[in-house]
């Protein structure tokens, strides 16, 4: 009888083993890579909303505020004109963004003077309800995760920085 090709038995239990082992190894790294991936897109999203207010505040030479929706950031935000400074969109101000949850995996915390408000004026600082000058501190984070969390950095000229934190998230 000829002898046939192919895999032996053995050969396919070390083979499927060895796939097996790989699989287990990459699994992680390939979930902190999307989780890292969901936190840098949110954290970017979150820079073009603040820069596209403080554009159109220097543009409408009036106050345009970034709000959370239900008073959460992880609910998402939205850039509107704020004529009269009460931190509510009211019908004859102008909506020009709104940007939807974030991902379920990850947290915006936010705490002082940015809780609930931030506001450019038309000289592009930013301002607090009562058009104080505002500078304080957002983090994003992946729960568990200690190596990728970031910091946004507001200050009083309406600068936006982004710091890598190298702890949990801040509550």
């Amino acid at each position: 009888m000829p002898k046939g090709t192919g895999f032996t038995l053995i050969e396919l239990i070390t083979s499927v083993a060895i796939i097996g082992i790989i699989t287990a190894i990459a699994t992680p790294s390939f979930n902190n890579l999307v989780i890292r991936t969901h936190l840098e897109r949110t954290t970017s999203d979150f820079v073009q909303s603040l820069a596209l207010a403080r554009t159109k505040a220097a543009y409408l030479h009036t106050k345009v505020a970034v709000i959370p929706e239900g008073a959460e950031w992880g609910n998402g935000w939205t850039v509107y004109e704020d004529i009269n400074s009460d931190g509510k969109i009211n019908q004859n101000e102008t909506v020009f963004f709104r940007h939807g949850p974030i991902n379920n995996s990850l947290q915006i915390h936010a705490g002082g003077t940015i809780a609930n408000y931030i506001a450019y004026i038309p000289n592009g600082y930013t301002a607090r309800r009562n058009n104080a000058y505002l500078m304080d501190s957002l983090f994003f984070c992946a729960p568990g995760a200690k190596t990728f969390n970031k910091k946004l950095i507001i200050n009083f000229s309406g600068r936006v920085r982004i710091e890598d934190i190298a702890d949990s998230c801040a509550n």
